[in-house]
């Protein structure tokens, strides 16, 4: 296991926390309807599309729901790599040596386009709300503003790690 420089844990929203709960509560009345429709039709051409419409729905909604419920972002900086999570989904791994250049920044959701994990022509971004954060440059010249409570930290923690190793 390799050694952390750095870890950074963000909660999100409440509000999306209630999404997650409203995924779930929906989840289970959905899937039981859907249930009775395939014992209805079994036997029939019509209980295979049934039945697959309804693991896709549970599947999606399910994972929807973990999502939302997780509601988390992760920073983690190690001497080979930073990487970011919208836990439980890796959305990023930055290999230090890649980087070229590392500085302070401000983000805001609206600049984004949204929360999360945002991807744009300019830059890809994680955040979860307006406030302080690290740019990051890569050697091909991709974009990272990462949103950071400890933004001073986090570019403590990338430093030495960039640095050329014997």
């Amino acid at each position: 296991m390799t050694e952390l420089r750095y870890r950074e844990h963000q909660p999100g929203p409440r509000w999306l926390r209630a999404v997650g709960v409203f995924c779930v509560a929906i989840l289970l009345p959905v899937s039981a309807v859907m249930a009775n429709a395939v014992a209805q039709r079994w036997g029939t051409g019509s209980a295979l599309w049934v039945l697959a419409c309804m693991v896709f729905f549970i599947v999606a909604i399910g994972l929807a729901s973990l999502i939302c419920l997780a509601n988390t972002i992760d920073i983690r900086v190690t001497h080979r790599d930073i990487t970011g999570l919208v836990v439980p989904l890796r959305v990023f791994r930055i290999h230090t040596e890649e980087i070229t250049a590392i500085e302070p920044a401000t983000v805001t959701p609206t600049h984004a386009g949204g929360i999360g994990y945002r991807v744009t022509p300019s830059a890809r971004y994680l955040l979860f709300n307006a406030g302080p954060a690290v740019r990051i440059t890569t050697r091909t010249g991709r974009i990272y503003v990462v949103r950071s409570l400890r933004p001073d930290a986090l570019i403590a923690a990338i430093e030495p790690a960039k640095a050329p190793r014997q």
